[in-house]
């Protein structure tokens, strides 16, 4: 990968076992790749669709924390849930977390992995004063 690109390791996440990063940051635009309900060392955190939401959530929000943004940085959001019957729940902690104006999001019903029932990605845009927000890439 580019040497333009910083890759900030997240605190308290599971680090990912396949070949990609959690976080990237790209001039002013941070990518954060799909978080699930994991705990630091990698055990499903709740068994029902808000206590998973709510621990995706906050994995994705130290990813954030460590490029120097928050949630309210987000732009847009890509979200998969495992069971149709689960998005009713998602939205309801979803809305407790985020207020309008709300980042774009697509939400999509999709096969996911053993016990998982939430998937979150995420783009943001560093804020003014942003440790990494303006430098200049060599």
């Amino acid at each position: 990968m580019s040497e333009r690109f910083e890759h900030p390791v997240p605190e308290g996440v599971a680090p990912p076992v396949a070949p990609y990063a959690a976080v990237v940051v790209a001039g002013e635009t941070v990518y954060v790749s799909g978080q699930v309900a994991f705990d630091p060392d990698r055990q499903v955190v709740g068994e029902e669709i808000r206590a998973q939401t709510r621990q995706t959530i906050a994995n994705l929000e130290r990813c954030l924390r460590s490029a120097g943004c928050g949630l309210a940085d987000i732009t847009r959001i890509g979200a998969f849930v495992a069971d149709r019957a689960d998005v009713a729940g998602f939205n309801e902690v979803y809305a407790e977390v985020f207020s309008p104006p709300y980042p774009a999001r697509t939400t999509v019903v999709a096969g996911l992995s053993d016990r998982i029932l939430v998937e979150i990605e995420a783009i943001a845009h560093l804020p003014p004063g942003s440790a990494l927000a303006g430098r200049e890439d060599g």
